[in-house]
């Protein structure tokens, strides 16, 4: 596999659909695996309503998804604790999906994992790729994005490694700190590396 990670909107999701199309490449997405295991009922469902509790769901058992990642960025002690429950979950979901799609089509797979480095899932991957993007960039377009308060923004960002150390760590380096025209040459020389790699 090929991780994909960095700084919560630094832009991993526009850069990983653009590497996509440069290398024909599949990808999945870490977010999107937590948000299905987690939208309805199910084993990961009821694990964490135990962990929990019933406040941070509604009445007819669904999540309450607002509360609960306000609660997830402003308590580290909570966070770690749904951390250590979800991530083996997840990971194992995700390394289900990568499987079947290389199976299914012969192609690589670009996993898309915002908390790659926090998990600790490095080892799991043959390349990594951090999309670089100052905290202050980030902030601005996470509080556009989700319509959130600076102190939950900021939340938010201090809640992940810092991008410095993402940075040092990475087998490339995605700097998606200026104009989207300046990213793109980037992604077309990783996906020329990468399509190399393989060959």
């Amino acid at each position: 596999m090929i991780g994909v990670t960095g700084g919560i909107s630094s832009g991993k999701s526009a850069v990983v659909e653009r590497l996509c199309e440069e290398t024909g490449f599949c990808s999945v997405s870490a977010d999107k695996i937590a948000a299905a295991l987690l939208a309805g009922p199910g084993r990961p469902l009821e694990l964490l309503r135990r962990i929990i509790g019933d406040s941070y769901f509604f009445a007819d058992g669904n999540l309450d998804r607002a509360s609960f990642r306000q609660a997830l960025f402003s308590n580290a002690s909570f966070r770690k604790e749904v951390d250590e429950l979800l991530h083996p979950i997840i990971f194992a979901s995700l390394k289900e999906k990568v499987r079947k799609l290389e199976a299914d089509t012969g192609r690589p797979v670009i996993a898309e994992i915002p908390l790659l480095y926090e998990a600790g899932w490095q080892d799991e991957f043959s390349e990594i790729v951090v999309v670089y993007a100052s905290d202050q960039l980030c902030l601005k377009r996470l509080r556009e994005r989700d319509s959130l308060s600076l102190a939950a923004a900021e939340n938010t960002i201090a809640a992940q490694k810092p991008i410095e150390e993402k940075v040092i760590l990475a087998d490339y380096i995605i700097d998606n700190s200026a104009t989207w025209s300046d990213t793109l040459p980037q992604i077309k020389r990783l996906g020329v590396i990468l399509l190399a790699k393989r060959a």
